[in-house]
């Protein structure tokens, strides 16, 4: 039986059915990593930063713009 690699990433049974030998066969998932360390997080720009202030045209309802 030869290993639908892309199946064997995103299927957990069809991961849970293959034999040891076939597991070894199928490379890494490239977009497994799920979570990002304190320094790759720390790197990332656009995600927060100080709040900024905005009034929406109106001019009526004062809010924050990251929210």
């Amino acid at each position: 039986m030869s290993v639908n690699i892309v199946r064997a990433w995103s299927d957990p049974e069809y991961r849970a059915g293959l034999t040891a030998g076939q597991l070894a066969s199928v490379p890494a998932n490239p977009v497994s990593a799920s979570e990002l360390s304190d320094e790759e997080l720390s790197r990332i720009s656009g995600g927060g930063g100080p709040k900024v202030p905005y009034t929406c045209i109106c001019g009526t309802h004062p809010t924050w713009a990251s929210e």
